[in-house]
């Protein structure tokens, strides 16, 4: 059952990664980046948790948040990090980085040295890479991705325990076109990537790989395309997780007005502030189950929905939560509880826009 519970709590929310390494890091300006380990593989425990800086210069979004992941994934020993790094600065104040790789050795507790993964800097803080291992021990990664198929790389041999330093191949196309994509490994050892196909008024749908990334297909209709049936501007952004079994594919949205054809600023007044705002805040959740194995998409009740889901349809079928004009930046975090029911922590408008509440819905 799906229920609100209002958090003015600061415990953070934590959402797995691609492997059983969880990163929980997600800053949007920064100029260094670093996270808290515990002790080697051995078991051995450090009298105070110590905090290593992995990352310098980085810039809008030097990693991404809960739309955009993962971002690290541990293997063979070694956890692998990807981030916007080595940044100049720009006059729009993003900053103008590089895809950077770096790795940490958890029997050392030393990292490699920092290598970029493309020679052309970019302050498009969409482009930042992601990074996931295939069932060989390939280390894959994804950057570049925004209105635009972005660069795949593949290692060129697997990853062991041994390995120092890693060669990189371009690898196979997963689309013609991605913004945020997520990659997850889920039924049948296949690597799966969900994304939205194009600019904000696209469709969202994914792709899965059974060949270890070399090639990939997906569903004969993509899963959201709200303003495909004439609502011109209606938009969404989207977070996604897959279920433990990796059967499915639990997918949760905020809606909102583009409004960016022909637009009138009138479509922008918020009646719970009485005020204009803009097309940074999203409202209301909906939330679609993805049965991988047949393609299929439910809601919440368990109803099979037609697709692509527009957003008249997504009110009536698919909302399990009208925020009342509360507003969003981002869509909620995700957390799949011991019974495969997901819960959401949100972070929306209240009194104000400017003053925000913490809401775990589930």
């Amino acid at each position: 059952m799906l229920k609100t519970e209002s958090k003015n709590s600061s415990r953070p929310s934590i959402q797995g990664l691609l492997t059983v390494f969880l990163l929980a890091i997600c800053m949007l300006h920064c100029s260094n980046m670093g996270y808290a380990l515990d002790g080697p593989e051995s078991g051995t425990q450090p009298s105070a948790t110590r905090i290593f800086s992995f990352g310098e210069a980085g810039k809008l979004k030097m990693l991404y948040d809960c739309r955009q992941r993962p971002q690290a994934v541990l293997l063979q020993g070694k956890v692998f990090i990807v981030y916007n790094g080595e940044s100049k600065p720009t006059e729009n104040l993003k900053g103008k980085a590089l895809p950077m790789l770096i790795s940490y050795d958890r029997q050392t507790r030393e990292f490699s040295k920092a290598m970029p993964l493309h020679d052309r800097a970019s302050s498009d803080h969409h482009f930042s890479p992601i990074i996931w291992a295939d069932e060989k021990d390939h280390l894959h990664v994804l950057h570049g991705c925004h209105k635009t198929p972005g660069v795949h790389l593949v290692s060129q041999a697997p990853v062991t325990a041994a390995t120092q330093s890693i060669d990189w191949k371009v690898a196979a196309t997963l689309a013609s076109k991605l913004s945020y994509p997520t990659v997850y490994r889920v039924l049948g050892n296949q690597e799966l990537v969900y994304y939205r196909t194009d600019g904000h008024t696209s469709s969202w749908t994914y792709r899965l790989s059974r060949d270890n990334g070399r090639s990939w297909h997906g569903p004969d209709q993509d899963v959201t395309d709200l303003d495909s049936q004439g609502r011109l501007d209606w938009s969404s952004y989207q977070t996604k997780l897959p279920s433990h079994d990796g059967k499915s594919l639990h997918v949760v949205y905020t809606d909102y007005d583009d409004n960016k054809h022909d637009p009138d600023p009138q479509r922008f007044y918020n009646p719970r502030y009485q005020e204009l705002v803009d097309n940074e805040w999203k409202y209301n959740l909906s939330y679609v189950k993805i049965d991988l194995a047949s393609g299929n998409v439910f809601n919440a009740a368990g109803e099979k929905l037609k697709t692509p889901i527009d957003i008249d349809y997504s009110k009536e079928h698919c909302q399990i939560w009208n925020t009342k004009w509360r507003g969003a930046g981002i869509p909620p975090a995700m957390l799949i509880d011991e019974n495969d029911e997901p819960s959401f922590l949100h972070v929306l408008s209240e009194a104000n826009p400017q003053l925000t509440t913490r809401t775990k819905f589930h």
